[in-house]
C-alpha cells in the first residue's frame, strides 16, 4: 500500500513538472510571438514614416526643379521674342532709311 502511494506521489510530481514545463513553453512561445508582432508593427510604422518623409523631400525637390526649368524656358522664350523684335525693328529702320533716301533722292 505504501508503495502504491509512493508511486502515485512520484507520478503526480512528474505530471506536475511536465505540465509546468509545457505551460512555461507555451507562455514563452506566446510572449515571443507577441513581441515579434509588436516589433514588426513598429518596424512597419517607422518604414512608412521614413518613406513618407522621403516622398515629401522628393516632391519638394521635383517642384524646385520644375520651377527652375519653367523659369529657364520662359527666359529663353523671352530672349527669342526680344531677338525677333529687335530684328524686325532693324528691318523697319533699314526700310524707313532706304525709303527716306529714295525720296530725297
Amino acid at each position: 500500500m505504501a508503495e502504491l502511494k509512493l508511486a502515485d506521489k512520484i507520478a503526480q510530481e512528474i505530471a506536475d513538472e511536465v505540465a509546468q514545463e509545457v505551460a512555461d513553453k507555451i507562455a514563452q512561445e506566446v510572449a515571443d510571438k507577441i513581441a515579434q508582432e509588436i516589433a514588426d508593427k513598429i518596424a512597419q510604422e517607422i518604414a512608412d514614416e521614413i518613406a513618407q518623409e522621403i516622398a515629401d523631400e522628393v516632391t519638394q525637390e521635383a517642384d524646385k526643379i520644375t520651377e527652375k526649368l519653367a523659369d529657364e524656358i520662359a527666359q529663353e522664350e523671352a530672349d527669342k521674342i526680344a531677338d525677333e523684335l529687335a530684328d524686325q525693328l532693324a528691318h523697319k529702320v533699314v526700310e524707313v532709311t532706304f525709303t527716306d533716301e529714295l525720296m530725297k533722292g
